[in-house]
């Protein structure tokens, strides 16, 4: 499916959510487009970087099992859903690298130490 705008996003929100509400679908895919936007800024940026990495696996897994029961499993697994939540868990795992804004946030002592 080619996006192209919003009304295309909230069309597949609802096809992959069909026991939704109607009246809640438009609510349910601005959040999944805020969350989404949230967490890739957020890991661009280096800031809140395991939270960020965890909010994004768990949105994956998500996403894995809504259209894995919705349109099966082959979907998912042709956009490459679980291999981006396995890279978002082994950034929570590994940590913010030296260059994030998290490892400017620390004490220098603290940054000193760790290399």
């Amino acid at each position: 499916m080619a996006w192209g705008d919003f009304s295309h996003s909230t069309t597949y929100t609802a096809l992959l959510n069909p026991l939704v509400p109607n009246a809640l679908i438009g609510l349910l895919a601005r959040l999944a487009t805020l969350a989404e936007t949230a967490a890739g800024f957020l890991l661009l940026i280096g800031l809140f970087s395991r939270a960020a990495a965890a909010g994004a696996a768990g949105l994956l897994v998500v996403f894995f099992s809504t259209m894995a029961l919705t349109l099966g499993v082959k979907t998912p697994l042709d956009y490459s859903v679980l291999s981006a939540a396995s890279a978002s868990l082994l950034l929570v795992l590994l940590g913010p690298g030296q260059w994030s804004l998290d490892e400017l946030r620390k004490p220098r002592v603290d940054r000193i130490s760790s290399r």
